[in-house]
C-alpha cells in the first residue's frame, strides 16, 4: 500500500510540474519546436505529459478522454462526497439534472481564493460514453466564446480526478423566470423588459454562432438583482462544426413542451429554432400558459407544435381566465402581442424573426406604440396555412382561375399601370397647385419664403386631406420625406415617412415593388441622419430585398443601400470592420467596372470606408482624402452634399492631428448650422468639436461648447437618444479634467441608466463605448476621493463592456482602460485580479507595433511582478 500510494504521489508531482510547464508555454507569444524538450530537462514521459496537455488546450475535441499517462496521476487527488469531483472543488450539496448531467453546488478553493460555483459533471456510466463526453467538451469550448452579462459564464472546466469531464459555472442563485414574474406580480411592460435582456443574450449567442437549442424558463434565472441570466448550453452546437449532425437534436436532450417543429421531425437546425424557443418562453410570460399546455399529457404534444396551427396567446389567456376565480382579474394580451408570438413560431423557419435582435426591435415597437411588424403580411400566412390544409379542393379551383387570369391579365395590367400613371401625376399636380397657392399668401403678406417653409406648408396640407388614395397619398408623402432628406432636416423626415410606409400597407398588393423599395431607401436615409442606426440598417436590408426582387436596373439603388447599410454597420460595430473594408472594396470595384455609375455612389463608399478603417488613422485619412477628391471634382464649392464629405475628413484628420481639426471645425459647423439650422449633425460636430478641446487641454473653452451640444441634442433628439447621452457623457469629461469631480459624477448619473439600458439590448455596439467612456470618468472621480474599490469595479466593468467591440475599433481606449484597471490593482495588492488583467493587456497588444501605445506598455511593465 505504501509503494501504490509513492507511486501515487509521484505521479501526481509530474503531472503538477507538466502543467506549470504547459501552462508557461501556453503563455508565450512565440513557441519554438525544442522548447517542449528544454523546459522538460531530458525527461521523454514529462515531454510526452506536457506535449498532451497542449494539445488539448489548443483542441476542445480531445477534452472527451484523459490521457493514459495522467490518469493514475489525477487518481491522487481526488474526493469523494457525493460525487467525484477535481482536486480544487469541494461539493455542498446536489441542485439539479439535466440531460447530459448532474449539477452541484460547489465551493472553489484554489490559491487562496474561494468561489462558489455550480459544477456539473456527466451522469456516472457503466462504460465510457465518448459521445456523451463530446457533446460535454463541446458545452465546455462553447460556453468559453460567450461573455454577455445576461449569460452564465464559464468559471472553469476539465476533467476530474476519475477522467470525468465536468464544467464550474458562475452560480445564478435564482428563480425561473415565469415564476419570477407571478410572484413578483411584475406587469406586461417590465415582463417584456426581462425578456429583451434574454433576446439580447440569444443574439450574443447567435452572433458566436452558437445555438443553444434548449431555451425554456427553466433556463432563464432572475436573480435578486432582476436581472436574468440564460443557463445551460448543454445540447448545443457550433454552427460550423462541419459534422453531418452538428446541427440535429438528441430527441433525448430537448424539452418537448419548447421544442421547434424542425427538432421534432429531427431536421435540420439553425438560429431559428430558438427563435421559436424564444416564442414559447414569450407566449408563456403573457398569457400565463404554454401554448399546447392541454394537449401535453394526451401524447398529442408532437403532431400539435409539427402542424403549426398555434392558439393565439390571447385565447389562452381568455381560457385561463374562465377558470379563475370570480373578480380574478384576467390578463390582457394585445393584438400586436398576439401577432409577435405567432410570427416567432410559425411553422417554417424562413417565416420567423431573422434574428433574436429582429425579435427583440419588434417587441421594443410594441412598448413604444409603433407599427409592429409582425402584422405585415399576417393574413397571408393564415390564409397560406388555411390552404395547406385544403389543399386537394383549391387545387381544382387554382387550376381554372390560373387559365381565366391569363387571358385577362395582359389587357388589365396595362389599362391598370395606365390609369394608376395618370391618376398619380393628377394627385401631383393638385398637391403643387395647393402648394404654390399657399406660398403665394405668404408672399403677398410680405413675408420671404424658405424651402423649408414650403415643405412644412405642404406637410401639413397632406395630413388635412382626406381625398387621396393610400397609393397616392405614400407618393405625396415620400415626395416630401426626400426633400427634407436632401435638406439634412431627417428628423422631420421621418414621420412623414413612417405615414408613407403605412399608406403602403393600406395600397396592400396595389404598391408598386419599386415604390416600397423606394420608400425604405428614403426611411434608411432618414434613420441614419437622426442616429436609429439600428433601424436604418433594418429599413436597407428591406430595401434590398426588394430590389434584388423587382424588375429592371437597380444596381444604383442597390449600390447606395448597400454602400449605407454597411457604414451603419461600420459604426454601430456589429460585425468585424474587416469584413465592412472587405464589401466595401468588392462596392468599389462594381462601381469602378461600370463607367455610368453616378459619382456619388463612389464618394458614399470611400466616407463609409473612412468609418470602416477604425484605429487606423493612416488608412481613415487616405479613404477621407478620396473621397474629398472625387467630390471636389464633382461638386462646385458651395454645393451642400460636400458638407458630409467634409465632415467625413474633418473626423480622420482629428484622429491625425488634433490641433488641425480644432481649426477646421468651427467653418464646418457654421456652414452645417446655415443649411440645416439645428439638426443631429450639426450638435454631433459640436459635440466633436468640444472632445478635441478637451483633448488639446482646452477643457475650459470646451464647456460652452458642449452646453450648445447638449441644448441642441435635447432639441432635436430627445433627452432619450444616444446623441444627448454621448454629448453629457463628453461634457462630464470635461468637468474631470478640470478637476470639478462633483459635477462630472453628476452628469454621468444623469445619463447612466439609459446607457446601460442600451449597451445590455442592443449587444455589443458604440453603446458599450460610450458606456465605458462614462464609467471611466466615474473611476477618475472616485480616485479624487480616494475611493480605489469603486474606481476598480467601474474601469472592470468598462474594460467588460469594450472586449465586447470589435478590437480594430477601439484599442487605444482599451488598453488605456486595462492600464488604469492594472495600477489601481497593483495599489489595492489584488494580485490575482491584477495578473488576470495583466493577461487581457498582453492578448490586446499582441500583434500591435504602433509607438502610440508604447506608454501604456510602459506604464503596465512597471506593475509586473519582478
Amino acid at each position: 500500500m505504501r509503494h501504490a500510494a509513492a507511486a501515487t504521489h509521484t505521479q501526481s508531482a509530474r503531472y503538477l510540474r507538466a502543467k506549470a510547464i504547459a501552462l508557461d508555454l501556453l503563455d508565450a507569444p512565440r513557441r519554438l519546436p525544442d522548447d517542449i524538450a528544454l523546459a522538460c530537462g531530458g525527461d521523454t514521459d514529462l515531454e510526452r505529459d506536457v506535449q498532451w496537455l497542449i494539445d488539448a488546450a489548443l483542441d476542445a475535441s480531445g477534452d472527451d478522454a484523459v490521457a493514459p499517462p495522467l490518469r493514475d496521476a489525477l487518481a491522487g487527488s481526488a474526493m469523494h462526497l457525493e460525487a467525484p469531483v477535481p482536486r480544487d472543488y469541494r461539493v455542498l450539496r446536489r441542485i439539479g439534472e439535466g440531460g447530459m448531467g448532474v449539477v452541484y453546488l460547489a465551493e472553489r478553493i484554489d490559491a487562496g481564493l474561494q468561489q462558489t460555483v455550480a459544477l456539473k459533471l456527466l451522469h456516472p456510466l457503466p462504460e465510457a460514453d465518448p459521445a456523451a463526453q463530446r457533446r460535454f467538451a463541446t458545452e465546455r469550448a462553447i460556453l468559453s466564446t460567450l461573455n454577455h452579462p445576461n449569460i452564465a459564464h464559464l468559471v472553469d472546466g476539465g476533467v476530474t480526478a476519475t477522467g470525468r469531464p465536468f464544467l464550474a459555472m458562475e452560480h445564478v442563485d435564482g428563480e425561473r423566470i415565469d415564476s419570477y414574474c407571478d410572484r413578483a406580480g411584475l406587469g406586461l411592460p417590465r415582463r417584456l423588459a426581462l425578456f429583451l435582456k434574454v433576446c439580447a443574450a440569444v443574439e450574443h449567442a447567435h452572433r458566436h454562432l452558437v445555438i443553444h437549442r434548449d431555451i425554456k424558463p427553466s433556463n432563464i434565472l432572475v436573480g435578486a438583482d432582476g436581472e436574468p441570466k440564460l443557463l445551460d448550453f448543454g445540447i448545443a452546437r457550433l454552427l460550423d462544426t462541419g459534422h453531418a449532425d452538428a446541427t440535429r437534436t438528441d430527441a433525448r436532450t430537448l424539452t418537448l413542451a419548447y421544442a421547434s417543429p424542425e427538432q421534432i421531425v429531427g431536421g435540420a437546425l439553425g438560429t431559428a429554432s430558438d427563435i421559436y424557443s424564444l416564442g414559447v418562453v414569450l407566449y408563456q410570460l403573457v398569457a400565463g400558459a404554454r401554448p399546447f399546455e392541454p394537449l401535453e399529457g394526451a401524447h398529442l404534444l408532437p403532431q400539435a407544435i409539427v402542424a403549426g396551427d398555434v392558439p393565439p396567446p390571447s385565447r389562452r389567456a381568455r381560457e385561463l381566465a374562465r377558470e379563475m376565480p370570480a373578480g380574478t382579474r384576467p390578463r390582457r394580451v394585445p393584438a400586436d402581442l398576439d401577432a409577435i408570438v405567432l410570427k416567432a413560431m410559425r411553422r417554417e423557419p424562413d417565416q420567423r424573426y431573422p434574428s433574436a435582435a429582429a425579435f427583440a426591435a419588434d417587441v421594443r415597437r410594441f412598448l413604444a406604440d409603433r407599427p409592429v411588424r409582425a402584422q405585415r403580411g399576417h393574413w397571408r400566412y393564415r390564409l397560406r396555412r388555411f390552404a395547406w390544409r385544403r389543399r386537394g379542393a383549391l387545387a381544382v379551383a387554382g387550376l381554372f382561375l390560373a387559365v381565366l387570369a391569363v387571358s385577362v391579365s395582359e389587357w388589365t395590367r396595362q389599362a391598370a399601370r395606365i390609369a394608376t400613371e395618370r391618376d398619380r401625376a393628377g394627385a401631383v399636380v393638385d398637391y403643387m397647385n395647393a402648394l404654390y397657392q399657399n406660398t403665394d399668401s405668404l408672399h403677398l403678406g410680405g413675408q420671404d419664403v424658405t424651402v423649408r417653409q414650403m415643405l412644412d406648408l405642404g406637410a401639413a396640407g397632406l395630413r388635412t386631406r382626406t381625398d387621396l388614395s393610400p397609393e397616392h397619398r405614400a407618393a405625396l408623402l415620400l415626395a416630401t420625406g426626400r426633400a427634407y432628406n436632401a435638406l439634412g432636416l431627417t428628423r422631420d423626415a421621418v414621420p412623414l415617412l413612417e405615414e408613407a410606409r403605412e399608406a403602403l400597407h393600406a395600397a396592400g398588393a396595389d404598391a408598386a415593388v419599386e415604390q416600397r423599395a423606394e420608400l425604405q431607401l428614403a426611411l434608411a436615409a432618414a434613420y441614419s441622419g437622426s442616429r436609429r442606426l439600428a433601424d436604418a440598417i433594418a429599413a436597407d436590408g428591406a430595401a434590398l430585398a426588394l430590389l434584388r426582387d423587382a424588375p429592371g436596373n437597380h444596381a444604383n439603388e442597390i449600390a447606395q443601400a448597400t454602400i449605407r447599410w454597411l457604414h451603419n454597420h461600420a459604426v454601430t460595430l456589429d460585425i468585424p470592420l474587416e469584413q465592412v473594408r472587405a464589401r466595401l472594396r468588392d462596392v468599389l470595384a462594381q462601381l469602378d467596372a461600370r463607367p455610368d455609375a453616378p459619382p456619388g455612389l463612389r464618394i458614399a463608399a470611400w466616407r463609409a470606408m473612412v468609418m470602416a478603417y477604425g484605429s487606423d488613422g493612416d488608412g481613415a485619412l487616405a479613404a477621407a482624402e478620396e473621397a474629398m477628391r472625387i467630390a471636389s471634382a464633382t461638386y462646385p464649392a458651395d454645393d451642400p452634399r460636400l458638407l458630409p464629405v467634409r465632415y467625413a475628413w474633418v473626423t480622420a484628420v482629428h484622429e491625425r492631428d488634433p490641433a488641425r481639426a480644432a481649426e477646421l471645425l468651427p467653418g464646418l459647423i457654421a456652414d452645417h448650422e446655415r443649411r440645416m439650422g439645428p439638426s443631429v449633425r450639426v450638435a454631433a460636430l459640436l459635440s466633436n468639436y468640444g472632445s478635441t478641446l478637451t483633448r488639446l487641454d482646452r477643457a475650459r473653452e470646451s464647456l460652452s461648447v458642449y452646453e450648445r451640444a447638449a441644448a441642441m441634442a435635447r432639441e432635436v433628439s430627445g433627452e432619450n437618444s444616444q446623441l444627448y447621452r454621448l454629448t453629457i457623457g463628453n461634457y462630464a469629461a470635461a468637468h474631470m479634467a478640470l478637476g470639478d469631480g462633483d459635477r462630472a459624477v453628476a452628469l454621468v448619473r444623469s445619463v447612466l441608466p439609459g446607457l446601460v439600458a442600451e449597451a445590455q439590448t442592443e449587444g455589443a455596439t458604440e453603446a458599450q463605448v460610450f458606456l465605458a467612456a462614462s464609467r471611466e470618468t466615474l473611476a477618475q472621480a472616485a480616485m479624487l476621493r480616494g475611493d480605489r474599490a469603486e474606481a476598480e469595479d467601474e474601469l472592470a466593468q468598462a474594460a467588460d463592456g469594450l472586449s465586447r467591440i470589435d478590437p480594430e475599433a477601439y484599442p487605444d481606449m482599451y488598453l488605456r482602460v486595462l492600464t488604469r484597471l492594472a495600477q489601481v490593482q497593483h495599489e489595492r495588492h489584488r494580485n490575482l485580479e491584477l495578473a488576470h488583467t495583466l493577461a487581457r493587456f498582453d492578448a490586446a497588444m499582441a500583434g500591435r507595433t504602433d509607438a502610440a501605445f508604447a506608454g501604456y506598455v510602459a506604464d503596465v511593465a512597471a506593475l509586473r511582478p519582478r
